[in-house]
């Protein structure tokens, strides 16, 4: 008598519908405007969009509704680059970062570098602060009408320390305006922008993830350094890496900021698979419907299992290395459910591209299942060891 084939499939939802961006993601000019409009009133918003590459109409926005892109593709010098990590300097002048030495170091630079460019601007127009002499060291003591750019808090969400650093490059060295990793946040923490002014830095960040900046300015009315006035804190979003980028473009800033909806093992929409899950099979996490992916033509779902030439297969979609995933893919088999038991990678795999970011992957067994009283198939997903 044929020994009964036995086969474990995990079902999640085919998403057929489109998908709705909780976020927009910015990945060209962009500027942290803070305005002072006199009396007291100031505005604060994100500013620019209206290339090619951008979801982002020309205009404002609200910074709450948008994010910053920080992709992790190695920097390379030329017109076409598109990466923006380095590797941290051994110097010591370079422990304002956070990165250890010879670490990566994620940066979007003072300079255009063909991905996103965030500026710091205030644009009000006519003068309305006083002029004042500083006596912080990074700025001339000549009576200037300051408006000061100061870091408030950073909210971190990744599996790193989540350092943020601010500041300007030239002549061989560096004018560190603000920095996370000595000391916790100051009111040393700020960057100093002239009335009306327009200013590039390199924006840094010690490890992959979400950042929420949190910034307000503030600026005096005079005569001099008296009567100062406070812009309200504004959240400006930066997604470090893919799976910080699928993050701000699943979930709202409310939902980014509650662990129990956005963190990796969270099950907001119910469906009985985590977030990290849902990422990694292209899967939506806040839709709760239940289908396994298509086999030989799917591009997103739970891995299909099924027989091919009398042994067990499974078919499963895969975030190309190329994006960096920061997760690892597993296919394994087994003769047995039973608790402790040991499963195992075996057989042939074959790879089929879909797109610049997914590929489809088929795993065929080795064991016949003529020989087997059962077999059983899962992808397990785990993370990389790379943060």
């Amino acid at each position: 008598m044929k020994a009964k084939t036995h086969f474990l499939i995990t079902i999640v939802c085919f998403w057929l519908c489109e998908v709705t961006q909780a976020l927009i993601p910015i990945t060209s000019h962009i500027d942290v405007e803070f305005d002072y409009l006199g009396n007291g009133e100031w505005r604060e918003q994100l500013y620019g969009g209206g290339t090619s590459n951008d979801d982002l109409a020309e205009g404002a926005i609200s910074s709450d509704t948008a994010f910053i892109v920080v992709p992790d593709i190695d920097w390379q010098p030329g017109p076409s680059n598109q990466g923006a990590r380095f590797i941290r300097p051994s110097s010591a002048a370079w422990n304002f970062t956070g990165a250890e030495a010879g670490a990566p170091l994620w940066i979007l630079t003072q300079s255009d570098n063909s991905i996103a460019w965030p500026g710091i601007e205030n644009n009000h127009g006519e003068s309305l602060v006083a002029s004042y002499s500083s006596d912080d060291p990074r700025v001339s003591s000549f009576a200037r009408p300051w408006i000061v750019l100061r870091l408030s808090d950073v909210h971190y969400l990744g599996r790193g320390q989540g350092h943020f650093a601010l500041w300007q490059s030239g002549f061989g060295s560096n004018t560190v305006w603000a920095s996370t990793t000595e000391g916790g946040i100051t009111r040393d923490d700020a960057f100093f922008s002239l009335e009306n002014g327009h200013d590039h830095a390199n924006w840094g960040f010690s490890d992959l993830g979400l950042y929420v900046i949190d910034l307000y300015a503030e600026a005096y009315l005079g005569p001099g350094k008296t009567n100062l006035t406070q812009s309200e804190i504004m959240p400006v979003i930066f997604a470090v890496g893919s799976y910080a980028i699928w993050q701000a473009t699943s979930f709202k800033l409310a939902d980014l900021l509650n662990p129990d909806i956005s963190g990796d093992y969270a099950d907001p929409d119910k469906d009985g698979l985590v977030n990290l899950v849902e990422y990694a099979l292209n899967t939506s996490p806040s839709i709760a419907d239940r289908s396994p992916m298509e086999p030989f033509t799917g591009s997103q779902g739970s891995p299909a299992v099924f027989v091919d030439n009398n042994r067990l297969a499974i078919e499963f979609v895969r975030r190309r290395s190329e994006t960096n995933p920061q997760i690892r893919y597993r296919a394994v088999f087994s003769d047995s459910l039973k608790p402790g038991n040991v499963w195992k990678e075996s057989g042939t795999t074959s790879i089929s591209p879909i797109d610049s970011s997914w590929e489809r992957i088929k795993v065929v067994d080795s064991i016949s299942l003529d020989s087997a009283n059962a077999r059983f198939a899962r992808v397990e997903i785990e993370w990389a060891e790379r943060n």
